[in-house]
Order: C-alpha cells, then sequence, then structure tokens
C-alpha cells in the first residue's frame, strides 16, 4: 500500500490527523514530492521517515518551452514593452495572491508599464473556501486601484502559451511541495520569484 503526499506545512484537520492515525500502520510506503514535505509529514503523522520516498515532479519539454514572447504578448491583446507578470495558481489561501497584489501596488509607485496575468480558478463547490478566497482578491484588486494592471484569466488549457508572455512568473505561497508551475515556467525559459518554503529554493 503506496501514500501520497504532496506539500509540507499543510494544516491538518482533526478528521485527517485521526485518519492517518488509524491507517498509516498498513502503509507501506509514502511517495512525497519533496524532501522537505517528506520530512514534515513524518513529523506531523508520525510515519517512520524510512517509509518515505522522494519523487520530485517532472515537466513534459514536449509541450513546455520557449515561443516567441512577442508574439505570445500580442494573442493576449498586450503590448511589446509591457512588463508581464504571471501567477499560474488556483484561488487558495496557501498561494498568498494578496501579498503579490500588494509587491505590484508598490511596483507602481515607480513603474507604470505592469500588467499581471492570474491564471487558474477557483475550487468547484469552494473547497478550502477557495470561491470565497477568490472573491477577496478581486475586492482587493479594486480597493488597491489594480483593476487597470490585472488580468484574469481563469483556467486555460493553453497554459504553455501563457507562460511565454511573461517576463517574470511569481508564486509566493505559504507552503508547497515541489510546484509544477516553478518547473513549467523555468521550461519555458521564464525566471521565477518564488516564496523560500520546501523544494521551491
Amino acid at each position: 500500500i503506496v501514500g501520497s503526499e504532496r506539500n509540507s506545512r499543510h494544516q491538518y484537520s482533526l478528521i485527517q490527523k485521526v485518519a492517518y492515525k488509524a491507517t498509516g500502520f498498513i502503509v507501506d510506503l509514502v511517495i512525497a514530492n519533496s524532501r522537505e514535505g517528506a520530512l514534515f509529514n513524518s513529523r506531523e503523522l508520525n510515519v517512520d521517515f524510512s517509509k518515505f520516498r522522494v519523487i520530485h515532479n517532472g515537466v513534459d519539454v514536449e509541450r513546455f518551452f520557449p515561443k516567441n514572447k512577442i508574439e505570445m504578448k500580442r494573442e493576449l491583446g498586450l503590448k511589446r514593452d509591457e512588463f508581464v507578470i504571471g501567477m499560474f495558481s488556483s484561488f487558495k489561501k496557501q498561494k498568498n495572491h494578496k501579498f503579490l497584489l500588494k509587491a505590484i501596488k508598490n511596483l507602481l509607485n515607480e513603474y507604470r508599464n505592469i500588467k499581471l496575468l492570474l491564471v487558474g480558478g477557483y475550487l468547484t463547490d469552494n473547497v478550502e473556501g477557495s470561491k470565497t478566497y477568490f472573491e477577496e482578491v478581486q475586492e482587493l484588486v479594486q480597493k488597491l486601484d489594480l483593476a487597470k494592471e490585472c488580468i484574469f484569466l481563469g483556467n486555460r488549457n493553453n497554459v504553455e502559451d501563457l507562460y511565454s508572455a511573461c517576463d517574470v512568473t511569481v508564486l509566493p505561497s505559504y507552503y508547497e511541495g515541489t510546484p509544477n508551475v516553478l518547473l513549467e515556467s523555468m521550461a519555458c525559459a521564464v525566471p521565477v520569484i518564488a516564496s523560500n518554503v520546501s523544494d521551491n529554493k
């Protein structure tokens, strides 16, 4: 029996902890996608670390590769001289969109030619309060007067093109495992700014 863990510093509910305790003894191996995630979950769930194996996420480089930035910007109606910051993430508090919005507001004191692409949607049935959080993010955009700078693209099936429209991508998450979006962005030759959590570094 093989278990799976994808995050470090995740806040488990009481029900989740009880379920893990009740079933942990029958698990032969646990696959984690980051070393930090394996260490955290071993401590948090009281599972011997020897049962963990780390298999980092990978990237399909036949899908994610550098494309013509000017052309990708044009397809989104963006100007070639606009500095495009991308955040590719579903709307969950973990991902910390609000921090990025406040940072953008500060950047606008010196730089005016900024666009923020917000790629991703909220989770169905308001799982993890996702829809509520999405609405809070939209309210903050209005409060900070960033409506002209922010482009909400929702869930897209052509993210490989959208990465190439960006000059940089940002992921200011509170916790992660090994995020696909960082690997995908780098595979598209787009530099990443990410919070120093888990295996982001």
